[in-house]
Formats: structure tokens, C-alpha cells, sequence
């Protein structure tokens, strides 16, 4: 199966129309796609400068949901993480 390019406009995250509709639960998957897709993109690809309280803050989740999804992406290989400073890395 070949693989399509396709954008993603970071500013979805903050789009009115798309905030206005129903949200996910709190779960794994939203959370790697809101990574992937998510405003906190920086100088270096793959290295994100925020933590659990913002990310929390941005889906609506409590910290202990954001904990548990990252927990969850974690273990499955796909990022690595650090709390002091609040870092994320997609490998």
C-alpha cells in the first residue's frame, strides 16, 4: 500500500468550529494525533517543549488522563518523555 501525503494544519487545535464538536474521550490515539498535528511543533522535528498540564489544558483532559495516554503511547515505543523540563520526543 503506498503511502499518500497529506496536511494537517496545526491551527485545527484552535479552530472554533472544530472545538465545537464533540469531543474524544480521553484515550491513546487522540492523544498521538494531537501530537502529530498539535501547535507545540519547535526548532528541532520530533522534540516538543510542553507538559502534562498543557496538553490537559488544550484536550480537556484531567493530568491523570494525559498520564495514563502518554503512559500508554510511551510503552508502545512511540515517544519518549521527561517531566522536569516538560519534553516530548516523537523518535
Amino acid at each position: 500500500m503506498t503511502k499518500r501525503w497529506s496536511a494537517v494544519t496545526r491551527s485545527l487545535w484552535s479552530d472554533a468550529r472544530f472545538l465545537g464538536l464533540s469531543a474524544a474521550e480521553p484515550n491513546a490515539q487522540t492523544l498521538w494525533i494531537y501530537l502529530l498535528t498539535g501547535p507545540h511543533q519547535g526548532p528541532v522535528p520530533g522534540l516538543f517543549p510542553v507538559g502534562i498540564g498543557a496538553i490537559a489544558d488544550a484536550l480537556t483532559w484531567s493530568p491523570t488522563e494525559v498520564r495514563a495516554a502518554l503512559g500508554e503511547v510511551e510503552e508502545a515505543g512511540m515517544i519518549a518523555t521527561c517531566e522536569r523540563p516538560p519534553l516530548i520526543f516523537l523518535p
